[in-house]
């Protein structure tokens, strides 16, 4: 059982004027990164839904940002940030393309062609520092068949395209025998890459060395199809791999140093993790917590911390409760800044969520400020002395 020791209210939403019954898939922010872990306040958000649009929000009033991308992508699948400002994102689809494309002009810059008939995409990710692209394939087919991850570097130009990135500097073919379903390049080391694959298995790549099998060094069997994975802050500021499975499960994995250390004793398995969470299902790990919620007896969103000295141990009796979540529909992704907790699910709206007692501080604040605005108007009383300020909220 979980106690819930807190709970954040729904502040603000929107549907970023979508059409109705579109899911929204992903949301990241813009914002200028602070640290290789973390990112500066004040967003904005950008987002994709089912209708293949790609939509840019602002994070102050939560309202869509004039002008978006209509059609992305034939069947928009992804979306990563590209440069550490924040300017550029990157997206991918079924139709084979990796897209690029510029928030402040909303416009188009490059784009990724694969061979004909297209690969379709099921994952990207990307680093303008590091120069990489990365793409994984969807097998289309049942399993087990051959899931490539393309590699890209965005420097080189295609000699036929001139506003096409040159074909991949190399392919991992015999690494994943189903769906790419994650990619993640540690921010730090960039040159270190994270994929997950429906066939189970996390691998740990050194882009710096050419040879596939020479370039894999560390292989997480999870047992089950995976849904996530990416790293998450563990003790003494080593950062572990975190895998979610489609099937509701969990484990967590050191990742120390330029290769990995005996696996066996430093990794935490939770398994089934539903009935000891009180959940459904699992959205993602994010600002160490994961957020789990439920959405047919219950509707809720709970952000479970997770200890950074026992990887993988949530803190059950610290659980931060989002009562009503997205309603019957499910909860697609998170992202938390400060105090404030934006989510998007199926029912295509993005909803902006912070702490209760802020909320009730702010309302009685707001209701005081009116109440001496309107005695103001109604000459009762003087409310501001000469050369005095009001202090801010």
């Amino acid at each position: 059982m979980v106690r819930v020791a807190r709970y954040q209210q729904e502040v603000a939403s929107t549907d970023l004027s979508l059409p109705r019954a579109t899911y929204i898939y992903s949301l990241i922010t813009c914002a200028p990164r602070a640290t290789p872990y973390t990112f500066a306040p004040g967003g904005p958000l950008a987002a994709i839904s089912s209708d293949d649009s790609l939509r840019f929000i602002d994070l102050a009033t939560l309202t869509p940002r004039v002008g978006f991308i209509d059609e992305a992508h034939r069947s928009v699948t992804c979306l990563s940030r590209f440069d550490d400002e924040g300017n550029v994102v990157v997206t991918s689809g079924r139709d084979g393309y990796v897209r690029f494309w510029d928030r402040r002009i909303c416009r188009r810059a490059t784009q990724i062609v694969t061979r004909n008939p297209p690969l379709p995409f099921s994952s990207v990710v990307a680093s303008h520092s590091a120069n990489v692209v990365a793409a994984g394939v969807e097998l289309q087919s049942d399993g087990p068949g051959e899931a490539d991850i393309l590699i890209w570097d965005p420097r080189y130009i295609h000699q036929d395209h001139p506003r096409a990135v040159a074909p991949p500097l190399r392919k991992f073919t015999d690494s994943h025998t189903d769906t790419i379903t994650s990619l993640v390049l540690d921010p730090l080391r960039p040159n270190i890459l994270i994929s997950g694959s429906t066939d189970g298995l996390v691998n740990v790549f050194d882009l710096n060395i050419p040879e596939e099998e020479d370039a894999l060094f560390q292989v997480i069997n999870h047992g089950s199809a995976v849904h996530r994975t990416g790293l998450t802050p563990g003790p003494l500021d080593r950062k572990d791999i975190y895998v979610l499975g489609t099937d509701e499960t969990a484990s967590f994995h050191a990742l120390d140093g330029e290769e990995v250390v005996d696996m066996a004793p430093s990794s935490v398995v939770m398994g089934d993790f539903r009935s000891s969470l009180g959940c459904e299902y699992a959205v993602d790990i994010v600002a160490g917590y994961i957020a789990v919620g439920s959405h047919r007896d219950a509707q809720h969103l709970d952000l479970i911390p997770l200890s950074r000295e026992l990887p993988g141990m949530p803190n059950v009796n610290a659980v931060t409760r989002l009562p009503g979540a997205h309603g019957e529909d499910i909860v697609r992704d998170i992202y938390i800044e400060g105090d404030t907790t934006f989510t998007c699910g199926e029912d295509g709206i993005v909803r902006a969520w912070r702490p209760a007692e802020a909320v009730a501080v702010k309302e009685e604040r707001d209701a005081e400020f009116k109440s001496r605005r309107d005695r103001k108007k109604g000459g009762d009383v003087k409310i501001k002395k000469e050369g005095e300020r009001f202090k801010p909220y």
